[in-house]
């Protein structure tokens, strides 16, 4: 990962299902590191270049991990989700962390496949709440779209777009936001 530089030229990324255990740290020069372990697959860590406004939320569990990171410019949420998520659980979290207001993406591998989208719980969801998916093509050799990005109308307005990126680990999606 150190050695992407699709990854290293980004301002804020996240990696999910990472084996790390409760303790457990990895960090990236230029970077700070923010953890929500799980082991066995089912953390998430994130890493930030830029300004926060406070340190990141994290939550981990057996189901799901997340971390909330706000900007001066716009809030990110990271998922990793497991198949058997605890759904009310992970909504009532998000809508604690969700402002309309706010540009806002989430974004992470959550296992719900491009096919199901518009029947799946977490994609039903998040449309409830006013976002739109971004990535429409399969993020995996399966064929599988299992890595999803959603933003908010005040996203949106700020002409984000995304690029995904085949890496030898998993597809790389890259939001970019460009700054007024």
């Amino acid at each position: 990962v150190a050695h992407d530089n699709l990854l290293m030229d980004t301002d804020i990324f996240a990696l999910g299902e990472t084996w790390l255990e409760n303790d457990d740290s990895v960090e990236f020069d230029g970077y700070t590191g923010f953890h929500a372990n799980f082991g066995n697959g089912k953390g998430i860590a994130g890493y930030s270049k830029m300004d926060i406004e406070a340190k990141p939320k994290t939550v981990s569990s057996e189901t799901y991990s997340a971390i909330f990171f706000k900007t001066r410019h716009f809030n990110i949420i990271f998922l990793y989700l497991s198949s058997n998520y605890k759904k009310s659980e992970l909504f009532e979290l998000l809508d604690g962390w969700i402002e309309d207001s706010v540009p806002i993406a989430v974004m992470g591998d959550v296992n719900e496949n491009l096919d199901r989208l518009p029947t799946v719980p977490f994609s039903r969801k998040m449309a409830s709440l006013g976002f739109e998916q971004l990535i429409k093509e399969p993020t995996c050799t399966t064929g599988n779209l299992i890595d999803h990005i959603y933003i908010n109308a005040t996203m949106k307005s700020l002409e984000v777009y995304t690029e995904i990126d085949a890496a030898y680990y998993s597809a790389v999606i890259k939001i970019l936001y460009l700054c007024v």
